[in-house]
């Protein structure tokens, strides 16, 4: 399936982007589009091979999840980090009370109070919720100096295009053929 492959082979460098790969264009991207915030809470911007790429997060996003180091990679509210589905599901009455739904894990956690991402009064089932964020919450470092870790669902840490082409068609059983 050409289209998979080549979305196998462009997702080589949403790989490299996501994890800040010492290469030029990274670091161009990154600091002339994505310096105040998680690029994909942003519209694509630049050149439309970038674009192309940009539109891949949400599947990037689908089969990896983020091991928070610096948390400017990764939504607070919409990725998975850390071992944990994403917040948005598992506090849905918190989320309905705040103010930006596509912070950063960075932003989220250094912003310094708290009552600042939520429109108030919030509602006591939404306190609740609150209670039992900031009871693991402050188990959370951020490094600024060290770049996020996605790993793959299928656990690496890389990205090979032949993994995730054998992830997409993993279920995919072809036709036995019968010989005489």
């Amino acid at each position: 399936n050409l289209k998979v492959q080549n979305t196998a082979l462009m997702m080589k460098f949403m790989h490299k982007f996501i994890h800040k790969h010492d290469t030029p264009w990274c670091m161009l991207v990154w600091n002339k589009y994505y310096s105040t915030g998680a690029p994909q809470a942003t519209q694509p911007a630049a050149s439309f091979w970038w674009k192309d790429i940009h539109n891949l997060f949400d599947i990037f996003r689908g089969i990896s999840s983020c091991v928070i180091r610096s948390g400017d990679t990764a939504l607070f509210w919409k990725d998975c980090w850390d071992g944990r589905e994403p917040l948005m599901n598992i506090y849905p009455r918190l989320l309905s009370f705040t103010t930006q739904e596509d912070i950063s894990v960075q932003q989220f956690l250094l912003l310094e109070h708290q009552n600042l991402h939520f429109h108030l009064p919030i509602s006591l089932e939404a306190a609740t919720e609150l209670d039992e964020i900031n009871s693991w919450l402050p188990e959370i470092d951020i490094e600024r100096w060290r770049a996020d870790e996605w790993i793959t669902c299928w656990g690496d840490t890389g990205f090979k295009a032949k993994d995730f082409y054998r992830f997409c068609f993993q279920n995919q059983n072809p036709p036995k053929f019968i010989t005489n």
